[in-house]
């Protein structure tokens, strides 16, 4: 899973994005939650995102297409 970290942190720096907390905010945006909801969000996955990127959980499938689209690639690219 280091390749998925290092990968994310690959296309963040590509997109502009720069910190965790702003791509799950983004992530949020892409499966439809707005305004406070989204923030909430992004607080709550923050510890399962981070357990994601050290391998220690797997990618969780919601993720995947918001990735796919926020990043502009596959996920064959991403991982």
């Amino acid at each position: 899973m280091e390749n998925l970290k290092n990968n994310i942190d690959h296309y963040m720096k590509l997109k502009g994005i720069s910190r965790y907390s702003h791509l799950l905010l983004n992530i949020a945006h892409e499966l439809g939650i707005k305004g406070p909801e989204a923030y909430k969000f992004a607080d709550k996955e923050k510890s399962n995102f981070s357990k994601m990127l050290k391998g220690e959980r797997p990618l969780k499938s919601d993720f995947i297409i918001p990735l796919e689209k926020i990043f502009g690639i596959s996920l064959a690219r991403l991982l």
